[in-house]
């Protein structure tokens, strides 16, 4: 069986005002989106992980 294994992360990039955007992408390549809080980002990354797609 194939098994490949995908390691997201999360970046923050300052949006001004103490405001955070975070973005998450893929060691496989994939843009998961931007998100507005930490915590949606790291869940969305941690779905990806385990989804493996």
């Amino acid at each position: 069986m194939f098994r490949s294994s995908h390691h997201a992360y999360v970046s923050s990039h300052p949006q001004g005002n103490g405001r955070y955007s975070y973005s998450v992408t893929c060691s496989c390549g994939t843009g998961l989106g931007s998100y507005s809080s930490k915590s949606s980002a790291q869940s969305a990354a941690r779905q990806h992980e385990k989804a493996g797609k």
